[in-house]
């Protein structure tokens, strides 16, 4: 792999992290070429991911929609387009990039890498969409939802029919600091499996008090989300303080 950084780590270990192992490795290598790079460079068949990214947005468009009918039995158009909404906006998508270091793997010129491209959020959002673009066109859907169970499978969890919240730490921060309850703190007690498929057990405690606890698969954010639901539910429910 020719890149613009002799650090970058090579496109085995984010196949490993994506979860396929891709036939056609120009498709991948496609998917984290930035345009930036593509101008700079001197190799005649660069190709940038726009293309891939438009068809990426498509794709996960589609899969997202189906989990969430499936997810939502009988749930009514305008609650799952706000879900549908949340989970395939930049920010979302960005996360969901750094959370499989695609950052460390995009092939950008050498003024967007100085500017901080590798963790700008449209830059990161937009190379996700064309790695979904480049695993569907190489493994088919299967390949793609493997992908977005490591991605977005802790934000789908955390999704409450009647209540579309995307950020419950922030919501729930919002609500202690308003109670005069002071900032939630979020501990890993408890993690599980191997690094590319780990389960991570994490408390939020407020005062010191352990208020909730949640499961997330495979990043400690997507662990302390569902805790952080969890604990928001509660206290809306006058379970505490």
């Amino acid at each position: 792999m020719t890149t613009s950084d002799d650090n970058q780590p090579g496109l085995e270990e984010l196949e490993r992290i994506a979860g396929h192992v891709f036939r056609d490795r120009e498709l991948l290598l496609t998917a984290v070429t930035h345009r930036s790079y593509a101008h700079e460079t001197a190799e005649d068949d660069c190709v940038d991911n726009e293309a891939l990214e438009f068809l990426g947005d498509a794709v996960l468009a589609f899969r997202i929609a189906d989990r969430l009918y499936r997810r939502f039995p009988g749930l009514d158009e305008g609650r799952l387009s706000k879900h549908k909404s949340m989970l395939e906006k930049a920010a979302t998508l960005a996360d969901a990039a750094r959370d499989l270091r695609l950052g460390t793997f995009l092939r950008l010129g050498r003024g967007e890498r100085r500017s901080g491209g590798a963790t700008n959020d449209k830059i990161l959002s937009n190379a996700f969409e064309a790695l979904v673009a480049a695993t569907y066109l190489d493994g088919g859907l299967k390949a793609v939802d493997i992908l977005l169970d490591r991605a977005l499978a802790d934000r789908m969890e955390g999704l409450d029919a009647e209540n579309p919240i995307n950020d419950y730490k922030s919501a729930l921060q919002e609500e202690t600091q308003g109670r005069g309850l002071g900032t939630p703190e979020y501990v890993v007690f408890d993690e599980q499996g191997p690094d590319h498929d780990k389960r991570f057990h994490v408390r939020v405690l407020v005062g010191g008090e352990t208020v909730a606890e949640g499961v997330g698969l495979p990043t400690k954010r997507g662990a302390q989300q569902v805790a952080a639901r969890r604990a928001l539910e509660r206290l809306q429910r006058g379970e505490w303080p």
